[in-house]
This record gives structure tokens, sequence and C-alpha cells, in this order.
């Protein structure tokens, strides 16, 4: 008689041995299998014959092959280390990333085109703000799913996503000072970027060590995007100087066409560039520990110039946005060098320093924090209030955990993977942020 306890725990125990998998990873292979065994049971199956169509679905997403034998239940599991994903067709991957890259550019176009060039509106130009990037960002999202072959289903809903997203922001009838249009404007690509997370990781998104992946791929993706950005402007200089020199103006032809094309083109390209990659492996990790000391230095510097001079930058709102963006970029390179770390690397000096830029960031986050709540005693609530003090609060938490599991781990307590799974987790909570952000808070506050 099929035990499925039994052979869940078989099977299990001889995948762990064979992968060498961490208890953790056993534990969320144990759940995966367990889940979805249960859902093929709903559907009719029988334990026997949803555990068997489970084990090897599982086996072939993760990368190793389940033999079956005669019988009534499996016999033998056999391992293959997972490979690396088999390179696309080139050519393929070329003429996608070309025709994306002008379709995003003319659908950049359209407003252009329909409502023409006069008499721009504060309505109209933030129109323009929170669509420019939704322009690509489906396409990114397109792209990436065409090219890891992903399931139809998946691409239906992550494509509904976008489209619902579409069109909720622009359907929405904002008026007044139209502060929560320009905070959906704000989120919406950031959400969205996590959204592509998904397309990149495809059934794997669950899985903490996978998100990590795509924390790399989307710091990767921002070095390559700036230098081929920059790489860009150089041509574009080149144009305007070479067809200047037979007086020829170029300049509409590069304002109106060359950048927006080449811009979109550029989010593409790099994407392509960094799936294709091996390029910068090794330069990303190297450049994020160059600037890791140089915030640190900056940042411990200001807090002593507050300290002996009593002046406190943060109490103008100017100043106030600019710090918090630094804290994010702050954030953005703690976690990069973590991703960059290696699980059995030793207790070093680049620890030691993540360790003290994430207590400094905490300083400023606290300040930032009474000057928000601040400004809410004495000046109301108002959305753009509200927006900051929630990603301030988010942030100030995250590294505050960081702080924590990291100090845990120079102390020995706990594992890396511990903190890799806490960073990662967090991800989901910025998520539901974001979202709460660009489609809550202007039934909220009633579209003003």
């Amino acid at each position: 008689m099929f035990d499925l306890t039994e052979s869940m725990n078989l099977w299990i125990s001889h995948v762990k041995d064979k992968m060498k998998l961490t208890e953790l990873e056993t534990k969320e292979l144990r759940e995966n299998l367990a889940q979805r065994t249960g859902n093929l049971c709903a559907q009719g199956l029988t334990e026997e014959e949803a555990f068997l169509v489970a084990a090897k679905r599982l086996s072939k997403e993760s990368g190793f092959h389940l033999v079956l034998s005669e019988g009534p239940a499996w016999r033998e599991v056999a391992i293959k280390a997972k490979e690396t994903r088999p390179e696309t067709n080139k050519v393929r991957s070329i003429l996608m990333v070309l025709v994306f890259s002008l379709i995003a550019g003319t659908m950049s176009k359209l407003p252009e085109f329909i409502y023409g060039m006069k008499d721009y509106t504060i309505g109209y130009d933030l129109m323009i703000f929170k669509n420019i990037t939704l322009y690509v960002l489906p396409l990114v999202a397109l792209y990436l799913l065409l090219q890891h072959k992903s399931s139809r289903k998946m691409t239906m809903v992550l494509m509904g996503i976008f489209a619902l997203t579409i069109v909720l922001i622009n359907v929405y009838p904002f008026n007044g000072d139209r502060n929560t249009e320009l905070l959906t404007g704000l989120h919406t690509p950031l959400l969205m970027w996590l959204i592509i997370g998904v397309a990149y990781l495809g059934d794997e998104w669950k899985i903490s060590k996978r998100r990590m992946d795509f924390i790399r791929f989307t710091g990767e993706a921002f070095i390559y995007g700036v230098l081929i950005y920059s790489g860009l402007m150089v041509l574009i200089g080149f144009i305007f100087l070479i067809f200047s020199s037979i007086n020829i103006d170029v300049s509409e032809f590069i304002t109106k066409y060359l950048i927006v094309y080449g811009s979109y083109g550029t989010v593409l390209v790099t994407v392509y560039q960094v799936e294709k990659k091996n390029l910068m492996e090794n330069f990303a990790p190297i450049l994020a520990k160059i600037f890791s000391p140089l915030f640190l230095i900056a940042m411990s510097v200001f807090l002593l110039t507050i300290v002996f001079t009593g002046r406190n930058p943060l109490v103008d709102r100017s100043y106030l946005i600019a710090f918090d963006a630094m804290l994010i970029l702050v954030l953005a390179l703690v976690l990069y060098v973590i991703s960059a770390r290696k699980e059995d690397e030793k207790i070093g000096l680049f620890d030691y320093l993540s360790i003290g830029l994430i207590t400094t960031a905490l300083l400023i986050d606290g300040i930032a924090l009474v000057e928000i709540i601040l400004r809410l005693a004495s000046m109301g609530i108002t959305p753009n209030k509200m927006a900051a003090l929630g990603e301030n609060v988010l942030v100030f938490i995250n590294l505050g955990g960081l702080a924590y599991f990291y100090i845990k781990v120079i102390q020995k307590r706990v594992q890396f993977e511990i903190l890799e799974r806490f960073q990662t987790r967090y991800l989901v909570i910025y998520a539901g942020w974001l979202a709460i952000v660009a489609f809550i808070f202007p039934i909220l506050f009633g579209f003003q």
C-alpha cells in the first residue's frame, strides 16, 4: 500500500544527500512538494499519482531528473547537477530587442501624435510621467518570459497585471494638486520592476536564493545600463558634431527620436546583455566594495558635522527628499554587497564595513523619521508626507533587520543564508507598500 509520508521523506532525503542541500533549502523543497501534491490530489488524482507527478515536475524545474521504475511507486532518483540555461538563439534575441525597442519608442510617441505639441498642462505632463516607463517595462517582462520559455499561464497573468496597472493609473480621476498622481507615477515603476522579477525567476520566484539572484540581476542591470546610456550620450554628441560641421541641424531629430528610441533601446539591450552576461560578474562586486567605504566615510562625516555644528539640513524639505533618495541608494549598495558575498566566505573587513554603513544609514534614517513626524504634527497630513513616512519606516526596519542578522552572522550564531532569507522576504513588503501608494493613496486622498 502506498504511503505518501514515507515516500516524500525518502525522496526528500535522497535529493538532499545528492544535491547537498542546506536545511532551509530542504525545508523549502519539502513544502513545495507537499503543496503541489495536495493541489493535484484536490484535482482528483490519487495520492500516489499526485506524488509522482509533483515530484517529476519539481525535479525537472530544479535541474535534476526523477527516474521512475515499474511498480506502484518510484524506486530511484537520479540526480544531475543543474546546468546553465542553454543559450537561446542569438539572432532571435537580438531581433526581439530591436522590435521591442521600436515598439516602446513608438508607444511613447503616441501622446504627442494624438494631443500634439501645444499647450502643455500639469495633467498632460503627469500623464506622460506616470506612463513613461510602462511603455517599456511590460516588454522587458515579455522578453524574459519568451527567453525563459515560461508557461502560457504565467505569461498571461503577468501581462494581465501590467495591462491592469496601465488602465488603473490612467482612468483614476486625478484632480486638484494631483499629489497622488505624482506618487503613483513614482511608485508604479518600482512595483512593476518587482513584477519583472517574477518573469525573470519563473516558477522559482518563491525560493529565497533565486530572489537574491534577481537582486544581483538588478544591480548588474543598473551598472550595465549606466555604461550603455553613457555610450549613447557619446554617440549623440558625435552625431551632433559631425552634422554641425556641414551646417545641418540635427538637434530636433536627436531630441525627438534618437534620445527617445535610444533610451528605450538601452533598457532592452541592458537586459539582453545581463542575461547573456558573465562579463560583469567580476566587475560588479569590485565596484560595490569600492563604493561601500566611500559612502561610509561621507555619511560618517555628515553625522559628525551635525553633532559639532548643531545644524540639521533635514529640516529643509528639499534636503529631506535628497537624503531619503540617498538612503535608498545606500540600502541598494548594501544589498548588492551582500548578494556578491559567498556563503562560505570568511568574515572580513568588508563585513564590518557593511555593518558600519548600515548603522550610519540607520542613524540618518532615524533623524529623517523624527523630522517627518514633526512635520506631520505641525503641518497636518498630506499624501506626500504619509508616503515619505511609510517609506522611511520600511527602510528603517529593513536596515535594522540587516544590522541584527549581520551581527549574528559575524558572531557565528546564524548562517549567512538567514540574512539572505530575511532580505528576500522583505521585498514582498516593499511590493505591498508600493502598491498601496500607487493604487490606494489616490482613493484615500480623494484623487488630490
